[in-house]
């Protein structure tokens, strides 16, 4: 990035032109959430197409990226590890697809670092539908989290974390009988945003999207029903912004969209932002008779934290890991509380 490079540079002048002060800096981004997906079939049959319903899906297609860097002589790399399952949903029991990843750089002490790890487990069960002979999906269970975070205590140094991490996909549905069928959906999503920033001169971000879209629909033959719909907002200090929201077939998308976002910028006190939700979302799809069309489900997420010190502090002052380590526990014990359907 040309503003981290001119930042790391500027660091580097005043670093030579005077002697290294400390000015503690903590940012973190941290995100976690749920999302369930299911055809919804007689009870207790969910996961199955309806009869005269052909059905298959295309490979996931996916989107990610890692970064953890501190520009100081004495930064290393301290973690780089990556775990990866392949999921079987053929199975007994379904081996769910898993993926870990984290980039760690630590400086001499290791308290101070910068971190960027992502989280994904995605369980399949294969479309029990009389009429599906090709691979597709009947429900699908995702449980994600991300994670970026930096501290510097000593001598400033400029530093960032970015973790991102996403997967598409596309399911066709097609209708071989000479009548319309309508197809029961229901897809529920809840999760936590974390930004927080305690210094100067940095932000921390967070953003997360899931999202599922028809294509190849008549007009009029998608009906959104929503069962639930909650969200809440902490902001604490000045630098913060919370953005959050379910669009769909009121807003000109054809099923629905959920983007949130939650920023912590840096002006020298402490600054936080949380945005939690839970929203559940009911579609009647009617295909009519000899049609296919098309179902994207896709999500994304995204943590960043910077560091790009302008000035360097007179007087170094004191700094603690509990700024840190009370987010992501107070994130980890929250648990998105869903109703089952009657």
């Amino acid at each position: 990035m040309k503003v981290f490079a001119a930042a790391v540079l500027a660091a580097l002048a005043i670093g030579l032109a005077s002697p290294a002060q400390a000015t503690p800096v903590q940012a973190l981004s941290f995100l976690q959430m749920e999302y369930d997906f299911v055809i919804m079939g007689d009870l207790p049959f969910d996961g199955q197409s309806p009869d005269g319903i052909t059905s298959s899906v295309g490979g996931p297609d996916f989107s990610t990226s890692i970064n953890s860097q501190i520009n100081a002589p004495d930064a290393v790399t301290a973690i780089d590890q990556t775990t990866t399952q392949i999921g079987c949903s053929g199975c007994e029991p379904e081996i769910p697809f898993v993926s870990n990843r984290q980039l760690r750089t630590n400086r001499a002490d290791p308290t101070e670092f910068a971190d960027a790890q992502w989280n994904v487990e995605s369980a399949i069960s294969q479309d029990q539908g009389a009429d599906v002979t090709a691979f597709a999906i009947g429900r699908q269970t995702i449980d994600r989290d991300g994670l970026a975070q930096l501290r510097i205590t000593s001598s400033p140094a400029p530093a960032e974390a970015e973790s991102t991490f996403g997967i598409s996909r596309l399911t066709t549905f097609e209708n071989t009988t000479d009548a319309e069928i309508v197809i029961p959906i229901r897809a529920e999503i809840g999760g936590d945003l974390l930004a927080r920033y305690s210094g100067d001169d940095g932000l921390a971000r967070t953003s997360a999207t899931q999202s599922i879209i028809f294509s190849g629909l008549s007009d009029g033959n998608l009906t959104t029903v929503t069962t639930a719909d909650t969200e809440e907002t902490t902001e604490t200090g000045a630098g913060t912004a919370v953005t959050g929201g379910v669009f769909n077939s009121g807003d000109g998308i054809a099923g629905l969209l959920f983007s949130a976002s939650t920023t912590a910028i840096g002006d020298g006190g402490f600054n936080e932002a949380m945005y939690s939700f839970f929203h559940r979302v009911i579609f009647l799809v009617t295909i009519e008779a000899g049609q296919s069309i098309g179902m994207e489900t896709a999500f994304s997420q995204a943590n960043y934290v910077e560091y790009a010190p302008a000035l360097i502090s007179e007087v170094p002052l004191p700094a603690g890991v509990f700024l840190l380590c009370s987010g992501v526990a107070l994130l980890a014990g929250r648990k998105v509380v869903r109703r089952k359907r009657a």
